[in-house]
């Protein structure tokens, strides 16, 4: 995986246009930005690499680092995000709407 002071050859185009995405979120239309591909292509270091850029850092008041597999349920990646964001100590919703609509309340 990638560390900082590493050297991260390739992905140039790749991580700019994240870049652009990730600066084109605001808090009225929060998004999702998947990496998907082949074992071994480096999604992880991109991801990483993404996630401690300094304009990110700066840019996101908080963030949050998520792993699925291949195999995912939706409303446990939700939970985890809401989770890593609330400190609240009622029970989190059942029904999936609601788990949703609590994180992007959550996320505002």
């Amino acid at each position: 995986m990638y560390e900082d002071g590493e050297v991260f050859i390739g992905f140039q185009v790749e991580t700019s246009n994240l870049l652009q995405q990730l600066a084109s979120i605001t808090k009225k239309k929060l998004e999702v930005i998947s990496i998907v591909g082949m074992a071994g292509l480096g999604k992880t270091t991109l991801a990483t690499k993404l996630y401690n850029d300094p304009y990110v850092t700066s840019y996101f008041y908080v963030r949050a680092w998520v792993t699925c597999s291949q195999v995912y349920c939706k409303r446990d990646i939700l939970l985890v995000i809401l989770r890593f964001f609330s400190t609240l100590c009622q029970p989190l919703p059942r029904p999936m709407h609601k788990t949703h609509a609590r994180l992007q309340m959550t996320l505002k």
